[in-house]
């Protein structure tokens, strides 16, 4: 996750980890304020309210990675939160870029992204979900619109599933994660996905077609897969947003590299501990955030596919 700011305090101008400002130095702070990445927003609201016993007022209106660039760029907020770098020229052709606004990159957060669903045979939650990175390539395309279709049975060893069409939920806005997961699939799943976008490369607005709902900010689009209505969605969101609710699921690999998914609830289990398994084999993600160079290209992470329970 990479921070624009228009410039960083450093030296003799910042406070030691000892020296807190005093009552008078507090009063001295102006309000800034920020937009941008809603994958990162949590952590930032939180933040916000360590600094504020401090005197510092920070707001931040999350809009997604896109709004964060463009309303820096327009001087509406004094810093934004971006997935990605300022492209120069978005996918539409229109200028991305700081329209000259002097900033710094600021790495600030790294994490992964999840695929989670809702999907039930009978009453019961489908807990254990194997989906290859073809497959997922292949339901966020349209190609595979039932949860009965044999590819994801071959997925699950031949484990039928009910005959229940499937409602691929993506974000509506300029989403940073959006970007990540259609990198991965221009980059892994060509085929797939150019006739479908229409052209190679990513987007940072996902091209809704078919049955697809599509959602402001991954809080929407979780609510949306976890509500009443649910079953049979499947989106992709920030990896902690399923665990906050205490769902089971077990993280993918990094690909080339299968791992078992048992229902980590029994356990309290992290992805890491699952051992290598055939007939698993899910695509790793590129981190939305990470903790490096602004100029670095993105590194890999692994994804997770997580049920979400009503």
């Amino acid at each position: 996750m990479l921070a624009l700011l228009p410039g960083l305090l450093t030296g003799a101008d910042a406070f030691a980890d000892d020296d807190l400002p005093s009552p008078a130095q507090r009063a001295a702070y102006a309000q800034i304020e920020g937009s941008g990445s809603t994958w990162s927003e949590v952590i930032v609201q939180q933040w916000i309210s360590d600094v504020d016993a401090l005197g510092m007022k920070v707001t931040y209106n999350g809009g997604g990675s896109s709004r964060g660039r463009k309303n820096f760029a327009q001087n509406v907020t004094d810093f934004g939160i971006s997935e990605i770098p300022y492209p120069g020229v978005d996918e539409f052709g229109n200028a991305d870029n700081s329209n000259g606004r002097e900033f710094a990159y600021l790495p600030i957060v790294a994490g992964g992204t999840a695929f989670t669903y809702q999907l039930k045979i009978g009453n019961e939650l489908v807990r254990n979900l194997r989906l290859s990175g073809e497959t997922l390539t292949r339901i966020f395309t349209g190609q595979i619109t039932d949860w009965s279709d044999p590819a994801i049975a071959k997925d699950n060893n031949g484990r039928a599933f009910p005959k229940l069409a499937i409602t691929p939920v993506v974000r509506s806005d300029g989403s940073g994660t959006t970007a990540q997961f259609t990198t991965r699939m221009d980059s892994e799943y060509p085929s797939i996905w150019q006739p479908y976008f229409g052209r190679a490369g990513l987007t940072s607005y996902y091209p809704r077609k078919g049955r697809m709902i599509a959602q402001s900010g991954s809080d929407r689009v979780m609510n949306t897969i976890s509500g009443f209505s649910g079953n049979g969605h499947i989106g992709y969101v920030r990896v902690r947003l399923p665990d906050q609710q205490g769902l089971p699921g077990r993280q993918g690999a990094q690909q080339g590299r299968v791992l078992r998914r048992a229902d980590a609830v029994q356990r309290g289990g992290r992805a890491d501990e699952g051992a290598d398994q055939p007939g698993q084999e899910l695509p790793a993600l590129p981190h939305p955030g990470s903790s490096r160079a602004c100029t670095a290209p993105p590194t890999r992470a692994p994804t997770r596919c997580r049920p979400t329970a009503t």
